[in-house]
């Protein structure tokens, strides 16, 4: 339904399940199974991706012609030029969700305004949020839960950002949780941390050390010495290690 809908591709006897409403909605379809495109220019190039659904004006516009099992929803959701190698099992809902130049781009998630708008090379990101990861472009295997979380996050992996503005410090930190609101990771990969910008608590995996709390003296009243003396002193136990390789755990 509309001008031009699906009409420049020649179906071909296996183009089942197509729905296409709008003007050049899924124009240069052949053998595009079970596609559903709504709106404006919606999956307008796919020709054999199968299994696709863009709906909003341009969603999933120029999605490369053999990809399949993508979602689209929103205005230009996934409408950004896809390049060389197909982008499958992306779901996208938000205006301008997914909207970078997609190069095998695969299993991501984004949800919210802008979410993971930069993607290109990444894969299996989770994005929940207003700008939620907004930056990525071939970081991977991040999980970004909150309002502009997650922002600073380009090329690193496997960082967990949970809290409206948690973020990582540097672009490509990796391996890192932070959880809180308005908090970025900490100095290095490999860190845990919870909390405030100014009260939190601090871990480092790599280390296997002891876990860091901040103490602030503006915050406290009633102050008094501790009851535990030398013989809790005594009884701590100090100890020295070396990490075993993973095989051997």
């Amino acid at each position: 339904i509309g001008a031009a809908a699906s009409a420049d591709g020649v179906l071909d006897s296996s183009a089942d399940g197509i729905v296409a409403i709008g003007l050049e909605a899924c124009k240069n379809a052949t053998n595009a199974v079970g596609t559903t495109a709504i709106g404006y220019r919606a999956l307008k190039e796919v020709t054999s991706g199968d299994r696709n659904m863009g709906i909003g004006w341009q969603a999933g516009v120029d999605t490369l012609t053999n990809s399949d099992d993508n979602v689209f929803i929103g205005f230009e959701s996934g409408g950004g030029a896809h390049e060389t190698s197909a982008s499958a099992k992306n779901v996208a809902i938000g205006n301008y969700t997914l909207h970078g130049v997609m190069n095998a781009a695969s299993n991501n998630t984004a949800v919210g305004h802008l979410a993971g708008e930069n993607i290109t090379l990444a894969d299996h990101n989770v994005l929940m949020g207003h700008e939620s990861g907004v930056a990525i472009t071939n970081g991977s295997y991040n999980t970004c839960l909150g309002t502009d979380c997650g922002e600073t996050i380009q090329s690193g992996h496997r960082n967990v950002c949970i809290g409206g503005y948690a973020d990582v410090d540097v672009e490509g930190r990796n391996d890192t949780i932070t959880i809180g609101y308005n908090i970025e990771s900490h100095d290095d990969d490999d860190r845990l941390r919870i909390g405030g910008s100014s009260h939190y608590l601090l871990y480092d995996f790599a280390s296997g050390g002891g876990v860091t709390i901040t103490s602030d003296g503006r915050i406290k009243k009633d102050i008094k010495d501790s009851d535990l003396g030398l013989d809790f002193i005594k009884e701590l136990r100090p100890i020295k290690y070396r990490e075993k390789a993973i095989r051997d755990w």
